[in-house]
């Protein structure tokens, strides 16, 4: 398995599990304070009322255990998307 195969399979297992939600692997989302295209691995997306919920899936393929700064990185990048939820794999 390949970080690619991994990326898939988490967006499969979310596509299987939730068939009625909007699911995209491999989506961009601009960031509302960087003005920048983030790429996200898996992101569910739905409206409830009149407001967009994001929640971002970051698939992390390593051998060893991730550092604090992966940690870090995904945190800001839930905040510059204003994501509801977000989960590191």
């Amino acid at each position: 398995m390949n970080w690619r195969n991994y990326e898939q399979e988490i967006l499969e297992y979310f596509q299987r599990k939730f068939p009625k939600f909007k699911i995209q692997g491999n989506a961009s989302v601009k960031g509302r304070y960087s003005g920048v295209d983030r790429q996200i691995d898996v992101l569910i997306s739905a409206h409830i009322i009149d407001r967009e919920i994001l929640i971002v899936f970051d698939g992390k393929y390593f051998s060893k255990k991730i550092d604090v700064k992966k940690v870090e990185e995904f945190i800001g990048m839930l905040a510059d998307l204003n994501a509801a939820y977000g989960v590191l794999i």
